[in-house]
């Protein structure tokens, strides 16, 4: 049985068939794409017909689905981007309804809400202890009067025990959000 001899081209006869430059085919070569053999009485390396045209057309197909992956994958950041602006849009007309308050406006109103119920609070036990004096005497005056304070100190104590994160945990409704503990040691510390 004879033996087939493979058929070598040269680079330039390379380019002609795929209807590439020569340059393209050197660039193919480097990558990896296509594997010129160097041929014994041959001044350059030559690429075997069948192997070449074999790796050309898997590197074509390989080309084709990644553009694909890449056109599939910019059709899915579209989307995403869609769905955000969406999103932001719903929650604009949100707030200018009035079904929603940013987060400031809470923090605000709340404070003003606080502030007003410390001060009630600070001011109960002098309320409180001229009442009391009347039914217990006035020897006890001081006593009352240290009591309710400690009493209502220790109350608003409890207030400054709020901590976002167990907000979060208790709320399944949000999405995770990574709590800075830095920023919050810095407020604490400025007295915040």
């Amino acid at each position: 049985m004879a033996e087939t001899q493979t058929q070598m081209l040269t680079a330039a006869a390379v380019a002609n068939l795929f209807g590439l430059t020569a340059s393209r085919i050197a660039q193919l070569s480097s990558d990896g794409v296509l594997q010129p053999q160097k041929v014994k009485g041959s001044r350059g390396r030559l690429y075997p017909l069948e192997d070449t045209v074999r790796r050309y057309i898997a590197h074509l197909r390989d080309q084709a689905a990644s553009k694909g992956d890449a056109k599939e994958r910019l059709i899915e950041a579209n989307l995403y981007k869609t769905e955000l602006q969406g999103r932001k849009l719903e929650t604009e007309i949100a707030l200018r309804e009035g079904r929603v308050h940013s987060a400031e406006d809470v923090e605000r109103v709340w404070n003003d809400i606080m502030n007003a119920f410390r001060m009630k609070l600070l001011s109960a036990p002098q309320v409180l202890t001229a009442q009391l004096v009347e039914i217990v005497g006035k020897e006890r005056r001081q006593e009352i009067d240290n009591l309710l304070h400690n009493e209502i100190r220790a109350i608003m104590g409890l207030l400054t025990e709020y901590s976002a994160e167990e907000f979060y945990s208790r709320n399944r409704d949000y999405l995770e959000v990574e709590m800075n503990n830095e920023a919050g040691e810095e407020d604490e510390e400025a007295g915040v």
